[in-house]
């Protein structure tokens, strides 16, 4: 009977340790596999900082130029606006102005302003009746 315990009990140890090798080779496995998987992550989660990056850095290039083209297009605006008022107040100035001095350019004619003829007593004024 000891000879059956110790070929049993071998059988068994064989087992029980092939059992112990072949968990601890499926803990290796999933270790493993924990790894790769961590490994993947890790480049799935620095790759969009590194194109994050790079649109930062886009953006920091073109966001001025953008703001200058704006502030360029309010400017022409702005000097439209301004010359397009300039304009109608120096017409609105010569409107007026030509209302006042129409009644006095009447009142003086080329010929007596130059001190030419003049008929009558009164040299310069023209008689209004």
């Amino acid at each position: 009977m000891n000879d059956q315990n110790r070929f049993g009990g071998g059988i068994m140890d064989k087992q029980q340790h092939y059992e112990k090798e072949s968990a601890q080779l499926q803990i290796r496995l999933t270790r493993i596999i924990r790894l790769q998987r961590l490994k993947s992550l890790n480049k799935q989660i620095c790759s969009p900082k590194k194109e994050q990056g790079s649109m930062v850095l886009e953006a920091s290039l073109v966001l001025p130029v953008f703001l200058f083209f704006i502030m360029f297009l309010i400017f022409i605006v702005q000097m439209t606006l301004i010359s397009t008022a300039l304009q109608s107040t120096a017409g609105e100035a010569v409107k007026q102005l030509s209302t006042k001095i129409y009644p006095v350019s009447l009142a003086f004619t080329p010929s007596d302003s130059a001190g030419g003829e003049g008929s009558g007593g009164v040299g310069r004024y023209r008689s209004c009746l």
